[in-house]
């Protein structure tokens, strides 16, 4: 990222991601559901497919540590980004009082009489 902008971006994207799990999580204790029921009836493996309900657990609790491990990631960039702004300002500031000096060295030099070295001795 280069902004605090685009890191804000990526939180936003990121947060609205999270809330759509919300319906994902009622959906999986759902499947939660069928599975204990089909179990009651000592059913063999479904042909069909390869989910197992400890498949899919397994990959919800995965998920769950990635998300994690993201808003870490975007806590740690939205930081470093706040310090790079702070460092982006100290630049500015300190590279315009320098413009200002130049200009005025410039201005100077530009309207001074007699030769270089009388000028600089000034």
């Amino acid at each position: 990222c280069n902004s605090l902008e685009e890191v804000q971006a990526l939180c936003d994207a990121h947060n609205f991601f999270k809330e759509s799990l919300k319906s994902a999580e009622a959906d999986f204790a759902h499947l939660a559901k069928l599975d204990a029921d089909i179990k009651k009836y000592r059913v063999g493996t479904n042909p069909y497919t390869w989910f197992t309900m400890k498949t899919l657990e397994e990959t919800w609790q995965v998920l769950k540590r990635v998300i994690s491990e993201r808003d870490y990631d975007l806590a740690r960039e939205t930081k470093r980004q706040e310090e790079n702004d702070v460092l982006r300002r100290d630049f500015a500031q300190v590279a315009n009082e320098f413009h200002q000096w130049l200009q005025f060295v410039r201005n100077e030099l530009m309207e001074g009489s007699g030769t270089l070295e009388e000028q600089l001795a000034a």
